[in-house]
């Protein structure tokens, strides 16, 4: 199960929350500031998502404390505000927040983007492992210095998938050796190299943006 740490004062709410989330999550409660800092300075708490109230006194600084941590910095977290006021929530994004659910709830709004938010980062996770995984191999196009195409395509699907809103991702691909074709074999044969790579990334990556 994904793992919640879930700060939260208001009894009532602690308890619809847990009831709510306890399917999908493995829970860590907290109904206060400095039993939520000692949670998170114990290294064998591992989470992939955190639920804070920011009416809890001192959620600011708990979520400070928490960005700056290197290895808590990645979690996402997810913030219950009371506050319809702009200011407030722009001041919650700048601290670092990945997500704010205004309240009252409602539960299913609450269930999917705490989830999302998890999933997220756990797909993350995944990426960057297996990006290590690539590197400590070397199993990398020695003339591009990308992943290989299988691997590539499979990263920019996940990175799709993540950006349903239509967001675009910027490829560079930096192609080694084109001066000396055109010094060794004329304008003409590199011109063509060039066209034939061009043509062969838009046909495999046609719904990126390339440059």
């Amino acid at each position: 199960m994904m793992k919640l740490l879930l700060v939260e004062d208001a009894t009532i709410y602690l308890i619809l929350l847990q009831k709510l989330l306890e399917n999908d999550f493995q829970i860590t409660l907290s109904k206060n500031i400095a039993d939520a800092k000692e949670i998170i300075g114990d290294q064998d708490y591992q989470f992939d998502v955190m639920l804070i109230d920011l009416i809890t006194e001192g959620a600011m600084d708990l979520i400070r404390q928490i960005k700056k941590n290197k290895r808590l910095a990645p979690i996402p977290i997810v913030a219950l505000t009371a506050s319809d006021n702009p200011k407030d929530l722009i001041q919650a994004f700048d601290y670092g927040v990945y997500d704010c659910i205004q309240k009252p709830i409602y539960e299913e709004v609450v269930l999917r983007r705490v989830k999302n938010a998890a999933n997220n980062y756990l797909r993350l996770k995944e990426i960057n492992q297996l990006r290590e995984s690539i590197l400590n191999n070397q199993q990398i196009d020695e003339l591009t210095k990308i992943y290989n195409l299988d691997t590539a395509k499979w990263l920019i699907n996940e990175k799709l998938n993540e950006n349903k809103n239509g967001t675009k991702i910027l490829f560079l691909f930096h192609l080694k050796g084109l001066k000396e074709t055109y010094l060794q074999e004329g304008k003409m044969r590199g011109d063509s190299l060039v066209k034939e790579i061009s043509d062969f990334i838009s046909m495999n990556f046609r719904n990126i943006d390339i440059l």
